[in-house]
Order: C-alpha cells, then structure tokens, then sequence
C-alpha cells in the first residue's frame, strides 16, 4: 500500500540520486583536460614559471594551455616567467587574473580572491564582470568579494607573505630584513649598525639562507661572517 507520504519520499530520493548524478557528471566534464595537483609544494611550469602552494590549496594546470591555471582555493605564490605574446591566466571561483610576467599571491576561496602583487603588472577582474577590472603596481593589492567590483588597488603589506619562505622587501631597513629572515630560516641573523638603516628592496631567502645572506651583503656593499650560532653582516 502507497501512502502519499511514502510516494513524496520516493520521488525526492529518486530526485536526489539523479542530482547527484548530474552533479558528478559537471564536476567529470569540468575537470577533464586539468591535472589537479595538492598543497604544500612547489609546481614548475614547462616554461620554468613556478607555483608554490601552501598547505590547503588546491589547483589545476591545463593539459592543453601550459599558461592557464586554475586555483580552487587555498593560497600559492606565482612567479611567472614574461611572455608578452601568451599572457598568463590564473582563474579562481569568482574571479580572474591576467599577467604577463611577474611575481604574486593568490588567495582563493569559494566567494573571494585577495591578490598580492610584488612585481610586475597584473590585472584583477570579476569572472561575472570581466570590464570591471583594476591593475595592481607592484606591492599592491586587492580583492574580489563574491560578484562585486575589485576593491581599489591599496597598499599591500608584504610581512603577510612569510608563509612562503622568501622576505619581500620594498625599502625596509637591511636590519628588518635581517631579523625577518632570522625568523624564516630559525637562525640569529644581524646586521652592523652603520648598516642596520639602510634601505634595501629586493627578495631574499627563495634559493635558502646563504643566498640571501650573499644578496643582502652584496647590496650593502658588506660581507657575512659567521657569529656565534648564527651569522652577522659586517662592513
């Protein structure tokens, strides 16, 4: 015996199943042709471009454009190699970023995308509305919120980028970047105080301690020496 009860739960169970099925049909057809790859590693494109994940994030390289990328969510670190005839392409859920060669942050998830930018030139646009874009200079950002306009391009504080290992700076004290890449890399770095003021821009600590030590040093017309446990800049 039927009751109407009992033939309203079939017919949502039925309706469930066959939305289920249709939802794993989209997610099969969207993700053909994408190699999806997890977090906490660094990817490096066939042009020598590289992606650094951090735990968490998640992205897709096209198996037919080698300068399109998709980033699900999470965080990455873009350095991207300049190819003024093949822009690349980074597309999150709610947004897009165009770049021709350059150094960036992507933060992503479901209803937002924060962009970061430390070199270069990179435009940010809305995937709902694609004129509504704005460029970011280098340590700048902006984000997308759900459908909205990007925000206005504003400065970027680019301590917020430790996570990836490498001190950005943009005219911080040789001092600063000092005691920040004693923090990346757990180790006592100092500078001289007749140098400990000066202003330096630049990245250090992405090819490990000693080369940025060696850059630092360089820089300030100095040398490294080793000073106890760890190491001192010296004139």
């Amino acid at each position: 015996i039927f009751t109407a009860a009992s033939v309203v739960s079939s017919v949502s169970a039925m309706l469930s199943v066959v939305a289920f099925g249709s939802l794993l049909t989209w997610m099969a057809m969207r993700d053909a042709g994408w190699e999806t790859v997890a977090g906490d590693q660094t990817v490096t494109l066939a042009d020598g471009s590289t992606i650094q994940l951090a735990e968490g994030a998640r992205l897709q390289l096209s198996e037919d454009d080698a300068r399109t990328a998709r980033l699900l969510g999470g965080r990455a670190l873009f350095r991207i190699v300049r190819d003024e005839a093949h822009p690349f392409e980074v597309t999150t859920p709610n947004a897009e970023v165009m770049v021709l060669g350059t150094t960036f942050t992507v933060d992503a998830t479901e209803a937002e995308t924060d962009v970061t930018l430390v070199s270069g030139v990179v435009t940010l646009q809305p995937r709902a509305t694609p004129d509504a874009a704005v460029r970011l200079a280098p340590g700048e950002r902006s984000r997308v919120l759900a459908l909205d306009a990007p925000t206005a391009p504003e400065a970027a504080d680019l301590a917020a980028l430790a996570w990836t290992g490498t001190v950005f700076s943009k005219e911080l004290t040789a001092g600063e970047i000092a005691r920040r890449l004693g923090v990346a890399f757990d180790t006592s770095v100092a500078v001289d105080s007749a140098l400990a003021g000066e202003a330096v821009s630049g990245e250090f600590g992405a090819d490990g301690l000693e080369d940025a030590l060696d850059k630092l040093a360089l820089v300030l017309g100095a040398r490294v020496k080793a000073d106890g446990a760890g190491f001192r800049i010296v004139e």
